[in-house]
């Protein structure tokens, strides 16, 4: 089975005289990109895994001494495989030796457990990170169901148990939760649930399990399909919030019984009060002016699910996120007018951001076939917070539409350099690249992966290096050397 290795950044310091510091750094430039050393590394990656496992290190350093510059060739390329090659078994080497950690800047884990940490990483941050990527949502989706049952069948205790603590830990605020009910098909929803109800086990109070059972009970009972998601959201909160010391019953009942009065469904409520277990933790007012039910929680057995996580995301971005479509920067300037004539704007202000996300996926591949964590260049030109939920739109009007492929026509006559390129060549020869996002401070940078269509660039008609359009937050800087 051929492997696939990852090097998410390197960064090179070289020291030398003035007189020949070009010279040399294009040099080893050429040497760092070379077939030769690439197929070297890949090589000395392939000895020290299996298939079935992966290594991740977040830092791995490495010094060259003194380097004649008429033996740099052959002399790099060894001494660079040598000393990762060294490195690396010694990083795994310790991992052998140790116990198992949740969270370890080293890792060594199987494909199922790499396939989980990144979706816990995507629920708390809304991104992938640098060492996961899809082929497609299916795939992925697949991939997580596999690892479902693997967990629940075949994985050392000690492993599977650090896998439900981070699942619930990712769950356990409305922002995972959400986002897991936002961005997963219900057979993703159904195995999180059956992943939290075992991770729960004897930690959960009897009563409070019997609880939340016979209040899902009484949904189903009900059949009303509009609340379903966000009743998967709450049970998903109910379940990652669960303790012995201090069950989560009561906030969750109390937010079920909130979301069942604000959409008015008075038969539900009513079923609910009727229920001796349930009412022995929420009761019931009525208030004579409104006729309405209101909900008091119990004093004796008062507990708050976890608090929204602050935003310690920035830190994680530094690192960079691989994306797909970092071409959509040439179509920047074009923006507020495509916004504007799709209706999503007041004055200079983006209204309706999760359309204005999904449009600018859909003038970049021609479809809405997407999820989340695909949009961070997207959420970042439409000035909203990384971390930040959306929700998927799934259809856009033939107006819509129409305004796209204006846009790029538009691109395209305005480029002269394109001549008769199609709209789909635009999108396949420029729009569709490879790229990497990180944040600098209070800016982001744009690296975008180079291609030999690039030398059109030149005769590129608006400047693409520094955008801030009237709605976004922070400076983007693009580097498309």
């Amino acid at each position: 089975m051929e492997q696939q290795h990852l090097i998410h950044r390197q960064s090179w310091h070289i020291t030398a005289t003035t007189t020949n510091a070009l010279a040399l750094q294009a040099k080893v430039a050429g040497l760092v990109q070379s077939n030769e050393l690439q197929k070297q590394l890949s090589d000395a990656f392939d000895a020290l895994v299996s298939p079935q496992e992966w290594l991740v290190l977040e830092r791995l350093d490495i010094q060259l001494h003194n380097l004649p510059e008429e033996e740099l060739e052959p002399r790099l390329i060894e001494q660079v495989v040598r000393q990762v090659r060294e490195q690396l078994e010694h990083q795994k080497a310790k991992l052998l030796s140790s116990n198992y950690t949740a969270e370890n800047s080293t890792v060594n884990f199987s494909a199922e457990e790499r396939t989980l940490k990144a979706l816990c990483y995507f629920l708390k941050n809304g991104v992938l990170p640098w060492w996961y990527e899809v082929s497609g949502h299916e795939a992925f989706e697949t991939d997580i169901l596999k690892s479902f049952e693997w967990v629940g069948n075949a994985a050392p205790a000690t492993v599977s148990g650090a896998v439900r603590a981070q699942v619930q830990s990712a769950l356990a605020s409305a922002t995972g939760a959400r986002r897991l009910v936002n961005q997963f098909s219900d057979n993703i929803l159904a195995g999180t649930v059956s992943l939290l109800l075992s991770a729960a086990g004897a930690a959960a109070k009897a009563d409070a399990l019997a609880a939340y059972r016979e209040f899902e009970s009484i949904i189903q009972a009900q059949n009303k399909q509009a609340f379903q998601h966000k009743l998967f959201e709450l049970k998903v909160l109910f379940l990652a919030n669960i303790s012995a010391a201090a069950p989560a019953i009561n906030s969750w009942l109390t937010a079920m019984i909130k979301q069942l009065e604000a959409e008015q469904v008075t038969a539900l409520l009513e079923a609910v009060f009727k229920s001796k277990l349930l009412k022995s933790f929420v009761k019931e007012q009525v208030v004579p002016q409104k006729r309405e039910f209101i909900q008091i929680i119990s004093e004796k057995q008062t507990i708050a699910l976890t608090p929204e996580a602050t935003d310690n995301n920035k830190e994680r971005i530094a690192e960079g996120v691989v994306i797909k479509n970092a071409g959509l920067i040439l179509a920047a300037p074009f923006l507020p007018g495509l916004f504007s004539a799709c209706k999503l704007m007041s004055e200079s202000k983006l209204i309706y951001v999760d359309k204005a996300i999904a449009l600018l996926h859909y003038l970049v591949f021609g479809h809405l076939d997407y999820r989340e964590y695909e949009t961070l260049l997207n959420k970042v030109l439409c000035g909203v917070t990384e971390t930040e939920n959306i929700a998927l739109v799934t259809e856009l009007s033939e107006a819509e539409k129409q305004h796209v492929e204006e846009l790029l026509r538009a691109m395209i006559s305005h480029w002269g350099a394109l001549k008769n390129t199609s709209p789909d060549g635009l999108r396949e020869g420029f729009l569709q690249r490879r790229g990497n996002l990180i944040r600098k401070e209070e800016t982001w940078l744009l690296q975008v992966e180079q291609n030999t269509l690039d030398i059109l660039l030149q005769q590129l008609p608006w400047t693409i290096s520094y955008l801030k359009l009237p709605w976004m937050k922070e400076l983007l800087r693009t580097d498309w050397a």
